[in-house]
């Protein structure tokens, strides 16, 4: 979003700002916040344009409406580096300030205000930066401010790590003995409400997400050393519910914190996929299952908008497919709408050979790459032992996911919306004719890698646990029948050579 500033100056800007003095006085919070949005994504795309307006954010910081206060702090992280020297002239208390709000503001305060205090210091912020991280960890063991806290030492890692590093090891043991190791009264019952999260439930998200923005610095990613114990954390919770099984705390408690650590995997894999095992793997995949609908909800729609946004490793579309029976009729159905998304995506990505993540497996663009990851996730956690189970009955729910799956590979799943050429209007029949053989030799390579991809399974050994080999080799078996009634005709099951190199590295690739 960049226009001319022909259209939008600096004038506009003046009046913007007038606007949030005008309607916050009169009591209109609708229009002070849509204000203080704007100048948001004018500090985004056209910092240029607060060039002259330092006096008033500076003013605004001092307003004690928390909607003016944290959108001029949103503003001054986005533009502060643009305009430091008007703010230096402006005021020199600003530091202060925004020092103030890092440890009593509130989280989302506490975020802008550290990022402000690194755009508008020569120095990056070391400076400043350093001197507010002393008086943090010192206010640790008081535990004052806690939320702010933790929040604006998570954002010093991310945005100062040579500072974080001085004393990162105090913080962490500060967050896992002093905090994720407490137990609090357990108090189950049937009626337990999403709702009913304890104190010591969100101190403890709060210190998972401080732990987590400790491994995603700004610049050098991959110098941080130690994140194996930090991904041990979060298996256990996603195990336990907590830390470790003697933690004591309610159910409600434990499904937050499972969702949290769940969603921490899916940040870190950004940088960190090649740390993750298989095991932490099929326990994020698994969130879903949480017993309370909301987890699968806002679980699903982090993996939907990660996909969708290519900072996420397709993969973990897996997770749309586990619990399906948990989801209310209207939420399946938008569930099973994000899923055809995120296949649309790659099939388009594929088509236009774009990576859907930077740094990304080039299979990655295959829709059909899901397939392997979701045969070895379901074959040690869903299916039954094949030697020992006789009930065909028992392996209907793993039918159902690859039937869903594979008709959305395949196009037959009518009741989904994906945009496909064919369903386009052309404005002329040699048009028409040209797009459905297009689509026809899509389909057909489509089911040649389904095909190809059941058949390298069968033929492998599962790395990880022999036993479970026999469990993916009866999941392919099932998948190939799937794809036979979704695809009867024999030539569009024609195993192609390139579908067979691709189906053997993605085997490998797991």
């Amino acid at each position: 979003m960049k226009c001319s500033y022909l259209l939008f100056n600096k004038e506009h800007v003046k009046e913007i700002l007038l606007d949030v003095n005008m309607h916050s006085s009169a009591g209109n919070m609708h229009f002070t916040r849509s204000c203080m949005d704007l100048l948001v994504i004018l500090a985004r795309f056209s910092p240029l344009l607060l060039g002259g307006s330092g006096e008033e954010l500076i003013n605004f910081l001092k307003d004690d409406n928390e909607i003016i206060k944290e959108g001029a702090l949103h503003v001054l992280a986005k533009a502060g580096g643009t305009i430091r020297e008007q703010l230096a002239e402006s005021s020199s208390a600003i530091d202060l300030i925004l020092e103030r709000l890092c440890l009593e503001g509130s989280r989302r305060q506490a975020k802008y205000a550290v990022h402000a205090l690194a755009t508008i210091t020569k120095d990056d912020g070391l400076k400043s930066l350093s001197v507010l991280y002393k008086r943090l960890v010192d206010m640790l063991e008081e535990k004052r401010h806690l939320p702010a806290v933790l929040q604006s030492l998570g954002c010093i890692a991310q945005a100062a790590m040579p500072v974080f590093e001085t004393r990162e090891k105090e913080i962490e043991k500060f967050i896992k003995n002093k905090i994720l190791e407490c137990s609090s009264k357990s108090e189950d019952n049937t009626k337990a409400c999403w709702d009913d999260r304890s104190e010591l439930c969100l101190l403890k998200i709060y210190g998972i997400k401080t732990l987590v923005n400790s491994y995603l610095p700004v610049k050098d990613v991959q110098l941080r050393h130690g994140i194996d114990s930090h991904l041990e954390i979060l298996r256990n919770i996603l195990i336990f519910g907590e830390i470790s099984k003697d933690i004591e705390s309610s159910s409600v408690d434990k499904a937050h914190l499972r969702l949290a650590s769940a969603k921490a995997v899916l940040r870190l894999s950004k940088h960190w996929d090649h740390k993750i095992s298989v095991d932490l793997l099929h326990l994020t995949l698994r969130t879903p299952e949480i017993a309370f609908p909301q987890a699968r909800k806002l679980f699903l729609s982090k993996v939907h908008q990660y996909i969708k946004d290519r900072v996420l490793d397709p993969k973990y579309a897996c997770a749309f497919l586990f619990n399906m029976t948990g989801s209310k009729p209207l939420d399946f159905e938008e569930e099973k709408q994000n899923l055809a998304d995120i296949i649309q995506m790659l099939q388009q990505a594929k088509t236009r050979h774009v990576s859907v993540q930077s740094d990304a497996n080039p299979l990655a663009v295959y829709p059909e790459y899901i397939l392997p990851y979701l045969v070895h996730a379901l074959a040690h956690q869903s299916c039954p032992n094949v030697d020992e189970c006789k009930d065909i009955k028992a392996f209907e729910p793993i039918y159902r996911q690859l039937y869903l799956i594979l008709s959305m590979l395949v196009h037959k799943d009518e009741g989904v919306k994906l945009e496909a050429g064919i369903n386009k209007e052309k404005e002329n029949e040699k048009e028409k004719e040209k797009e459905k053989e297009k689509e026809k030799d899509n389909d057909k390579e489509t089911n040649s890698l389904i095909v190809s991809i059941f058949q390298s399974i069968k033929c492998s050994e599962d790395v990880v646990d022999r036993d479970k080999s026999k469990n993916s080799h009866a999941i392919s078996e099932l998948g190939l029948s799937i794809i036979k009634r979704l695809a009867p005709k024999e030539d569009d099951l024609k195993t192609l050579p390139s579908s067979a190199f691709f189906a053997s590295t993605a085997v490998q690739n797991i």
